[in-house]
């Protein structure tokens, strides 16, 4: 089975390793998509539950997607001009018309999503297995202004994870960790953990009939994560109690001051801040504390709006500085480590 994950830019690389992590595949990378195949039609399943990169995960049109008086709506991605997306709906809509006499066109609430994403003139057509976007969590009824998509949140979360190999080295902190976005996909997973229910449009498929999600064995590691304001700490474990990561994440209210008193020395293998600017002056003292609790080589990452000029810290030496850009918002993450 041909599957497309359709993931932001910059994402790709991330949603490779997911795939190659779960399923043992080798896809393909273009430009904001991926190209596999699964041998089984539960790791399409699998994929869905767990995979936290993507924002789309597409079913190749040559499976049996479509049953008998469904409805459907046609998506094109990638393509500039109204006019040229409507050209290319309506050609596909025709095609599937004449493959599946009896469908419909549903554009409020269609039983299937068809996606038509274009790379280099190139068209990569699938159906959705979610029929919803999947760069957004559900579990995440208590957010906070300045926090990331889910997609963005784990790419954080994995760049501080993979750089102390999977927390070989130590547990994970997160400060300043707003609604627990970065905390909460750090603790899915580390544990295994399902990041969607199964509501897929892809379980009503006549090619999905009878399977069933296996189920995995969840782990047992510990993410802690601060907040020096109280509604953020109540936010942030009102969302890790929907995400079911209550007993795997640690949200506590701290002061960047006290953490040398709250946390033990060399504890951590990594620590992510997430400064909005009114953290910004709280850099050196951020210094000093991540010193403190951080292991030796252990990593320092810094979240920041793009335009911030960070002062590195003769103690921290600066690995590498990714920006990462979402529509008009700019950030960077500064990675940097204990010496």
């Amino acid at each position: 089975m041909k599957c497309f994950a359709l993931v932001h830019s910059g994402l790709e690389k991330l949603a490779l390793k997911e795939v190659q992590e779960l399923i043992s595949n080798k896809p393909t990378i273009y430009n904001g998509i991926i190209e596999f195949s699964v041998k089984k039609k539960e790791d399409v399943l699998l994929l869905l539950s767990r995979m936290q990169s993507v924002r789309r995960l597409l079913i190749s049109m040559e499976e049996e997607c479509f049953f008998p008086n469904c409805t459907f709506k046609v998506d094109v991605e990638n393509v500039k001009g109204i006019e040229n997306r409507i050209e290319i709906a309506k050609r596909i809509s025709e095609g599937i018309y004449a493959k599946h006499p009896g469908v419909s066109l549903n554009f409020k609430h269609p039983d299937l999503v068809v996606v038509v994403y274009v790379v280099d003139g190139k068209e990569y057509i699938g159906v959705d297995a979610a029929g919803k976007e999947l760069h957004r969590r559900d579990f995440r009824l208590f957010p906070h202004a300045a926090s990331f998509t889910g997609d963005t949140a784990y790419a954080i979360a994995r760049a501080a994870i993979d750089a102390v190999d999977k927390l070989g080295h130590g547990p994970l902190l997160v400060g300043f960790c707003k609604d627990g976005a970065i905390a909460i996909e750090a603790a899915l997973f580390l544990n295994h953990l399902p990041v969607r229910d199964e509501n897929w449009s892809c379980l009503k498929f006549p090619v999905f009939n009878g399977v069933k999600l296996l189920p995995s064995l969840p782990g047992n590691k510990k993410v802690f994560a601060f907040d020096e304001s109280t509604p953020n700490v109540t936010a942030a474990k009102k969302n890790a109690k929907l995400a079911g990561v209550a007993d795997v994440l640690d949200v506590q209210k701290r002061l960047v001051d006290d953490l040398d008193v709250r946390y033990g020395e060399e504890q951590f293998g990594a620590v992510i801040f997430h400064l909005t600017k009114k953290d910004e002056d709280k850099i050196n003292e951020i210094y000093h504390q991540a010193y403190y609790i951080l292991k030796k080589k252990g990593k320092l990452l810094l979240v920041t709006r793009g335009t911030y000029e960070l002062s590195i810290s003769d103690r921290f030496p600066l690995l590498s500085a990714e920006e990462i850009v979402r529509g008009e918002s700019s950030h960077k993450l500064w990675v940097l480590e204990k010496k």
